[in-house]
């Protein structure tokens, strides 16, 4: 069977889908538990190792889960959009990417060659690696729900390691920082945290020109005596 060509990874890509899909599966897990407590944002946010109820006064953080992400959910987006930014929102930005030096040859060979149907030809496959730094930025005008957000995606990314490295994003590592916003382009009322994730990952690119596989040659030479 000849190879196909696989499409670039695009790593925000795979990060928006591994978000939509945990927030989602969060909402699954809660509704189709029998008891409440063997729910996974109970586990999450409900008790601490003394048993005692998660809460800073008088507010409760499991009970504000179950409205930040069961009553809805949060909303997820490629770069900065404005007109959600108040809401409990997570927007993927870029903030920086580098490249690792190019082996020779492009790692040709590095990945399989890609076969013509017919098997007349290939078309050859480069590599190049990339370490890259992403940061999913959190956005509400409740604090309280930033923080939410913010460590229940940092459990949900913990959890998904093994997702995370089969779909390409290798060796993740995550980190996190308040964000302090320009005033006059952000409401001073919006609260900002980041959750940054740092991995490696490979880019595979096809030649733009196929070669012709050789199958049948002629060798001419001088015929040597015993």
């Amino acid at each position: 069977m000849a190879n196909k060509a696989e499409a670039v990874l695009m790593p925000e890509i795979t990060l928006y889908n591994t978000l939509k899909t945990f927030f989602n599966s969060i909402q699954k897990d809660f509704e189709e538990a029998e008891n409440e407590e063997d729910s996974l944002l109970y586990r999450i946010f409900a008790k601490d190792s003394c048993n005692n109820d998660v809460k800073f006064e008088n507010f409760n953080y499991y009970e504000q889960a179950v409205q930040t992400f069961i009553k809805k959910t949060p909303e997820v987006n490629l770069g900065y959009n404005m007109e959600v930014s108040a809401m409990g929102s997570v927007h993927i930005l870029l903030p920086q990417e580098s490249g690792k030096p190019m082996a020779l040859g492009a790692d040709e060979n590095y990945q399989p060659n890609i076969i013509n149907d017919d098997g007349t030809g290939y078309t050859p496959v480069f590599t190049q690696g990339f370490t890259s730094t992403y940061n999913l930025m959190i956005s509400s005008e409740n604090t309280f729900e930033v923080i939410l957000i913010y460590n229940i995606m940092k459990a949900g990314l913990i959890s998904l390691n093994a997702h995370l490295e089969l779909s390409g994003l290798q060796t993740p590592r995550l980190g996190g920082s308040d964000v302090t916003m320009q005033n006059d382009l952000i409401p001073p009322h919006i609260f900002h945290r980041s959750l940054t994730i740092n991995f490696s990952y490979d880019v595979n690119i096809p030649g733009f020109f196929a070669r012709k596989i050789i199958k049948k040659f002629t060798a001419e030479g001088t015929p040597i005596e015993e």
